[in-house]
């Protein structure tokens, strides 16, 4: 009887450790597909981006009054991270504001300043070393006037995750 025991632990403890291995393979499996996934997050960053600048350039269908004052700092009215446009090369925007009969009143523009023509040249052709870029166009309200306010936002930003707020 010992000697058919024995058989049955030896296949059963066979079965055994092929099901661990078949577990052990699909967790491992499971954390690389996870940890390796690159996800490409720069388009939705730089629609975050451009619309955090318009909430804080246009409320209610009305511009910012602020916005066309010579010391209007852009940084701290719309609680942008100026380091990072700075020296991370990694982000820009360029805001451009137009009267009612289409002349530029203002324009600020902050970052990487190559990304205004890598945004025309992406939208043109796949470059997957190139900013993604996201353009917003609003016509709000200004001493009851219509204005155009144009927002570009391009980001690069691969590796760490850095907060342009």
């Amino acid at each position: 009887m010992s000697l058919v025991s024995n058989k049955k632990a030896e296949i059963l403890s066979i079965w055994w450790m092929l099901v661990l291995t078949i577990i052990g393979l699909g967790i491992v499996l499971g954390v690389l597909i996870y940890s390796g996934s690159g996800i490409d997050i720069r388009k939705i960053e730089s629609q975050t981006l451009s619309d955090k600048i318009l909430f804080c350039l246009s409320d209610n269908g009305n511009l910012n009054v602020k916005v066309l004052q010579d010391n209007f700092d852009i940084y701290s009215e719309c609680g942008l991270n100026k380091d990072i446009f700075d020296s991370s090369g990694k982000y820009y925007f360029n805001i451009k504001i137009y009267d009612s009969t289409k002349k530029l009143v203002k324009e600020i523009s902050a970052g990487n300043p190559s990304f205004n023509k890598d945004c025309a040249i992406e939208q043109e052709i796949t470059a997957d070393k190139y900013p993604k870029c996201s353009e917003i166009s609003e016509q709000p309200n200004y001493n009851n006037e219509a204005v155009s306010l144009i927002i570009l936002a391009g980001v690069n930003q691969k590796e760490k995750k850095e907060s342009f707020s």
